[in-house]
């Protein structure tokens, strides 16, 4: 084929894309030179082979294959991006709680200690089993957050004076 001047306007003249005026004049080459003319031909069979593939739907099984494979895709896409999520928000969890365990740390650490008195209730405690008093109340009230041990230390130091009367009093005077 020679090289034709119009050629290279020939596609847009089959898309239907020139002005009214262009496509006059191309019309008018195509119908007298025979290179464009074989040109326009090529396009036209392509377009033709193009259009019955377009006709020809896949098999049911192609169609399976292909609905499978894209449902495949989108759930390893969804999973994929579930997890950086998750994994996001454990990482932002996770600096928090150093944020808080650090602060909790350091407060313990350098608070200086305001628990009140130095005399220590189980102290007391003991001074008291071993003298066969009860415990003053005003030392061992005076040490916050040990009432529940207070309270234990009372009950084990009742049940040990009561081991020792029941060791000294003979079985029958119980």
């Amino acid at each position: 084929m020679n090289s034709c001047n119009f050629q290279p306007q020939l596609s847009a003249y089959y898309d239907g894309e020139l002005s009214e005026q262009q496509r006059d004049a191309l019309g008018e080459h195509v119908s007298t030179c025979e290179s464009c003319s074989a040109e326009l031909a090529a396009y036209n069979r392509l377009s033709e082979a193009l259009a019955e593939q377009m006709r020809v739907s896949p098999s049911q099984d192609a169609m399976q294959s292909m609905r499978a494979g894209l449902k495949k895709s989108v759930q390893q896409r969804w999973w994929r991006e579930a997890g950086s999520q998750v994994e996001y928000m454990v990482r932002r969890i996770t600096a928090v709680a150093a944020v808080i365990l650090a602060g909790a740390s350091a407060a313990l650490l350098w608070i200086p200690n305001r628990a009140g008195p130095t005399t220590r209730a189980d102290e007391v405690i003991v001074d008291s089993v071993a003298v066969g008093s009860e415990p003053a109340t005003a030392a061992t009230v005076s040490t916050p957050g040990n009432e529940e041990r207070q309270l234990a230390r009372w009950i084990v130091a009742d049940l040990s004076q009561q081991e020792v009367a029941s060791a000294v009093l003979p079985a029958n005077h119980q």
